[in-house]
């Protein structure tokens, strides 16, 4: 038996699908990979073959840099990366116009070149990353059935009214429904009262402005539409154009096939949702197309000594970290013993930090992190990614910063993490049984991050307002979630068991064999 995985040349997606593809590989069964050659050193790593795909014109083996890209896409980033320094709706509406030009890169050259990759490798089973459009439609056009795997937020597949590249679903320091807004009709500013820190208001004004170094940002960076309705308006245009774009390219595939009426929302013949259901929203499950929940592709990752070292240094008890930040507390009183550390042998605890391989860049959060951690006194291991390690500011001794670590290994030791919100990120976070604390920047990490807020698993923050007073408290939050909410807690732990019991890649092979 042979299963075909088409990804982008992207880590980031390409992970992931590889670590699904292990099921097949692990019962002794083919598995060839259809990607480009900056992944070409993963596809190896994990004992796959691998046949030449270009899907676009970008590439991250790993950690992203514009200036490693080629130029078109070099700009492409660095105006990306200048918009999330103004904000939610300036962030997401350069996006939107970014896909004019970058979703379906040379469409029919490429899903000619996908349909001679279907006829040269003779697949039983094809997964394809829902993001790789041009993949999906030569598969569409020729006919071919796939499952199509959904790596994001399970918005990236917009149901009923909902328009590609608008949330449906913001968290509550955004103005979002989680207290009591409707972003919808957010044309103007919309105030509402932050859920984890009362007396703390934010409105869509205050988020687009730059965290004090706005001059800086590229004039090429877009203006943003009138707030939400504005955006939505600007994603309703572009799913417009996407789907005449699609519908040209089909016409000249497979002009017997009927038109689309919407290109994204295209799918599949079943849909794999790399996410846990028990996070969706259940007021969405009735419009979704045929599908299966994953829960999580957290992939297997080899030892590293230097990070093994650090683990094992910890492990000896040390003070606990300032959950009370009250200053007047009676040092005589009776410790909690929940967190007298002369009660419990465990290992000092840690947060994990990484904005991935895109937003690490974003190092002026990072930095306030970074404060926010020295402030509770806890430890950290820090992915600095393409960030600038001088912006973290005097780094403890017993922290561990390197430009890549080995996320799924410090996850299923850390106490807490903070995240930018990519998918990647929150699933590996949940499987380990990790409360987070989340900064989302762009695309479906705003819905990702709301989901968080409503089951009580985190704690979203805007990453260009949030100040350091308010990280270290939500950082308290998290730590101590247990004690601040005992069923949240309880929640999380269940869910991490069962994303443990059945894994993404077992649920993935039942799904497309019918063998279990």
């Amino acid at each position: 038996m042979t299963l075909l995985v088409v990804s982008p040349d992207y880590a980031s997606h390409l992970l992931p699908l590889a670590t699904l593809a292990t099921e097949w590989r692990d019962r002794g069964e083919r598995v060839v990979v259809a990607t480009g050659p900056a992944t070409a050193a993963i596809v190896e790593s994990f004992g796959f073959e691998r046949v030449h795909l270009q899907l676009g014109r970008g590439s991250n083996p790993g950690v992203i840099r514009a200036e490693e890209q080629v130029a078109e896409e070099d700009a492409s980033l660095r105006g990306f990366f200048d918009a999330t320094r103004l904000g939610m709706v300036e962030t997401l509406s350069y996006q939107a116009r970014e896909r004019l030009t970058d979703l379906m890169w040379q469409p029919v050259a490429t899903a000619r070149a996908v349909l001679d990759v279907v006829a040269a490798v003779q697949p039983d089973q094809i997964v394809v990353d829902h993001l790789a459009f041009s993949a999906r439609l030569a598969l569409v056009a020729g006919g071919v059935p796939f499952a199509d795997v959904v790596l994001g937020h399970p918005t990236a597949l917009p149901v009923g009214d909902e328009v590609y590249g608008c949330p449906p679903d913001w968290p509550a320091a955004f103005g979002g429904a989680g207290a009591g807004a409707d972003p919808a009709l957010a044309g103007g500013r919309t105030t509402v009262e932050s859920s984890n820190h009362p007396g703390t208001r934010f409105d869509d004004a205050s988020v687009v402005r730059a965290a004090g170094d706005a001059s800086a940002v590229r004039s090429d960076a877009g203006a943003a539409p009138d707030g939400v309705a504005g955006l939505r308006e600007l994603c309703e245009r572009v799913d417009a154009s996407f789907t005449a774009e699609w519908n040209a390219a089909l016409a000249e595939l497979a002009p017997h096939l009927p038109p689309s009426t919407s290109a994204f929302g295209e799918h599949g013949d079943l849909l794999l949702y790399n996410y846990p259901g028990e996070l969706a929203d259940p007021e969405r499950e009735a419009l979704l197309p045929p599908h299966v929940w994953l829960g999580s592709a957290v992939r297997a990752e080899p030892v590293d000594a230097e990070v093994a070292a650090w683990l094992a240094d910890g492990a000896d008890p040390a003070p606990a970290p300032d959950l009370d930040p009250t200053p007047d507390r009676d040092p005589t009183s009776d410790p909690d013993p929940d967190l007298d550390p002369t009660s419990d042998p465990d290992p000092a605890p840690f947060v994990y930090v990484s904005f991935g391989s895109f937003l690490s860049v974003r190092s002026d959060v990072l930095g306030r992190v970074a404060e926010a951690l020295r402030r509770v006194g806890v430890r950290a291991a820090i992915a600095l990614g393409s960030g600038d390690r001088a912006d973290l500011g005097e780094v403890p001794s017993d922290w561990l910063v390197r430009e890549f670590l080995p996320q799924v290994t410090l996850l299923d030791a850390a106490t807490a993490a903070v995240t930018h919100g990519g998918n990647n990120s929150v699933t590996e976070a949940m499987t380990a049984g990790v409360p987070v604390v989340v900064l989302p920047f762009s695309t479906d990490q705003f819905a990702g991050a709301a989901a968080l807020e409503r089951t009580g698993v985190g704690v979203a923050l805007a990453p260009n307002t949030a100040t350091v007073d308010e990280l270290a408290e939500a950082l308290r939050h998290v730590l101590d979630l247990p004690t601040r909410d005992p069923g949240a807690a309880g929640r999380l732990a269940g869910l991490a068991a069962s994303l443990r019991e059945t894994p993404g890649r077992a649920r993935a092979h039942a799904a497309l064999t019918g063998r279990g």
